[in-house]
């Protein structure tokens, strides 16, 4: 997910990425889990790695995760990167979106057709990406969605007035995944925030217009050491 980025950002920076729960090289015991757990779960990988302070990014779900590392452990993290989140919770048409997604994915043609329609949503046009995720998507056992979606829909509120670190939201305009009116609510929201628009951009905008992210988050850490 944060490939560009991570090649971008290497050579100056350390750059960890890790999975969460249910997915990638993560073990786990595929039972239930909430987005505090998985908030935990990379605080504790950053202690293991005795990293005193450190810049977060998340991406969509990410993001969640991210607002809750903030305010578990505030002096741990320096900078946060929102992309393509929001902190308010999903409305109900949105959330039974997200259970049908989740009950039918056993069915493996209609996870094809689940897979097909988010595509657009998710990539937009970008064909090679389209495809790299569709194989990565249809690899998904039933159980690591389940729980995943279950994680992200049953959230509970929180507020995001309480992160004071320095934050950069970056959106994309032609979000539907995640309107950038949520978005902008949270950059709203957020007592210490900058925010880009990433014009034409679906919801992966980090995927589809790496440049564009990569310089605003570029620029974002720049103006932090000034």
């Amino acid at each position: 997910m944060f490939k560009h980025q991570a090649e971008y950002f290497e050579e100056n920076y350390r750059v960890i990425c890790c999975d969460f729960r249910g997915f990638g090289k993560t073990e786990w015991c595929k039972s239930s889990f909430t987005l505090e757990e998985l908030a935990n779960d990379i605080l504790n990988l950053i202690n293991h790695l005795n990293i005193s302070s450190c810049i977060v990014a998340g991406m969509s779900m990410g993001g969640y995760v991210a607002q809750r590392m903030a305010l578990l452990n505030p002096e741990l993290i320096s900078n946060i990167i929102f992309i393509a989140t929001q902190a308010s919770r999903d409305n109900p048409e949105t959330i039974e979106s997200y259970h049908q997604l989740r009950d039918n994915w056993s069915n493996t043609v209609i996870r094809e057709q689940i897979i097909d329609s988010l595509l657009p949503v998710i990539i937009g046009g970008n064909e090679d990406e389209s495809l790299f995720w569709k194989s990565i998507w249809q690899s998904y056992h039933p159980n690591n969605i389940y729980h995943a979606m279950t994680a992200m829909t049953s959230r509970q509120d929180i507020n995001v007035a309480q992160i004071k670190v320095p934050c950069l939201v970056i959106h994309g305009s032609n979000d539907v995944g995640i309107p950038l009116s949520a978005g902008e609510k949270l950059h709203s929201d957020l007592p210490y925030s900058k925010m880009v628009v990433v014009d034409g951009a679906c919801h992966a905008v980090n995927l589809t217009h790496p440049n564009k992210v990569n310089e605003a988050i570029e620029t974002f850490l720049y103006s932090q050491l000034r």
